[in-house]
């Protein structure tokens, strides 16, 4: 879900499956413009549960809730449970970060990169689906004169300022650089 920009409107213990699987897709939506606080449940707007943010957390307690139940049943033990819950959080980061390399097309997971896009595209509420698909148009070549970088990605970045043009300008250059260095 994180990976594709998919948010589960109510993502509460009875729309996830045993399999950990999300059912019940009432109010849902994808990241048309990147927020993390997107909702699209309006009944979850105060507090925002559900938000794209909240998902891999609301997931866990899910599970949690389910495992309590299990232990409380005496179908499986506190350890197994608490197994359960610490290979979640695990299994998570290891897909997401699989997810996240690959839709940047590099070899291995580099956070501090992810973490300045996920902030470029917050600020700027950039479309999540086709940030990634213009982005595969970015050519390795850190020859590729200044002005001309953020072209590739032109249709995405609508209405940014001169500041946040910057930003984006040196994200791409790191990008590209990241690119490179593993070409």
């Amino acid at each position: 879900m994180a990976g594709v920009g998919f948010t589960h409107g109510v993502m509460n213990t009875d729309n996830m499956s045993v399999l950990g699987l999300t059912i019940d897709y009432g109010p849902f939506g994808f990241l048309d413009a990147f927020d993390p606080s997107f909702t699209p449940n309006t009944t979850d707007l105060p507090g925002r549960r559900y938000c794209f943010a909240n998902q891999p957390d609301v997931g866990l307690w899910n599970i949690a809730q389910f495992a309590s139940t299990l232990s409380s049943a005496h179908l499986i033990s506190e350890k197994e449970s608490d197994y359960a819950l610490e290979r979640y959080g695990t299994k998570f980061m290891d897909d997401y970060q699989s997810v996240m390399t690959k839709k940047l097309g590099l070899p291995k997971y580099n956070k501090q990169l992810i973490s300045k896009l996920l902030n470029n595209l917050a600020v700027d509420k950039v479309d999540y689906t086709n940030f990634f698909r213009l982005l595969s148009n970015i050519k390795a070549d850190s020859s590729t004169p200044e002005e001309e970088l953020l072209i590739p990605l032109k249709a995405a970045l609508l209405d940014i300022g001169k500041e946040r043009k910057e930003a984006w300008i040196s994200w791409v250059k790191i990008y590209i650089e990241e690119v490179k260095s593993v070409s």
